[in-house]
């Protein structure tokens, strides 16, 4: 296997291939990605499953704890270069199988996204995903929307959206809408649309239902553990 750029010094060791060989997962059919940078914690983690429910899971996390002196900001733990390892470990890996991938990222507060970080990464490791089917949107930039509009996307028919406690409803609820009129007018609409939110009493987004084949609300409680997405 290549070196990934930044490996050596970075996060991901180029011997990914060789662990997951050792988890007995040949091939890759579920992947969450969830890289974080919050005040006093930083995250970045890949899990990987198989067909067979083999899985692989690799995460790197540092944390200041309350009372702790400021140390001088790492660079090998910058939001940018976190995600960007991400997507780079990723794309090393066979993604021909893959039919669901959920994602989870959360930028500092004065984060500015611009298409080249977020969707233009996004749409190229899309790219090796033909089989694509469902995509669980666990805490995602408003950036990110579009991607799924796109010509270059694969034909992903189930879009699964977190909505966060103190997120805005309105502003989800136009991103949303417009990924669902753009798919619809193209030909290739979204079959399902669910939407998760920790709150009872949101507005049913209605201009969905006549772009889409099924759309679901749920309501759970906002649940993060800041390690393990699946547990």
């Amino acid at each position: 296997m290549d070196v990934l750029p930044g490996s050596v010094d970075g996060i991901f060791p180029p011997s990914l291939h060789e662990f997951l060989e050792q988890y007995s997962v040949g091939v890759v059919d579920r992947v969450v990605m969830r890289v974080s940078d919050q005040i006093g914690r930083k995250e970045c983690s890949l899990q990987l499953h198989s067909p067979s429910d083999a899985s692989f899971w690799i995460s790197y996390e540092t944390e200041q704890f309350a009372g702790t002196p400021p140390e001088d900001p790492d660079p090998e733990w910058d939001f940018s270069i976190l995600f960007d390892q991400a997507v780079s470990a990723l794309l090393s890996f066979p993604l021909g199988n893959v039919i669901s991938f959920s994602i989870d990222i959360e930028p500092p507060s004065d984060f500015v996204a611009n298409s080249t970080e977020i969707t233009g990464r996004f749409v190229e490791m899309f790219k090796k995903c033909p089989k694509l089917h469902e995509v669980v949107l666990d805490s995602c930039l408003p950036h990110c929307f579009p991607i799924f509009s796109q010509d270059r996307t694969p034909p992903i028919q189930v879009l699964v959206i977190k909505h966060p406690e103190g997120g805005s409803w309105e502003e989800l609820a136009e991103h949303v809408t417009e990924v669902a009129r753009i798919r619809h007018s193209r030909g290739v609409p979204l079959k399902r649309i669910e939407i998760i939110t920790s709150l009872e009493g949101n507005p049913r987004v209605e201009p969905l239902e006549s772009w889409v084949q099924e759309v679901k609300y749920r309501v759970e409680p906002f649940k993060r553990n800041g390690r393990n997405p699946w547990i």
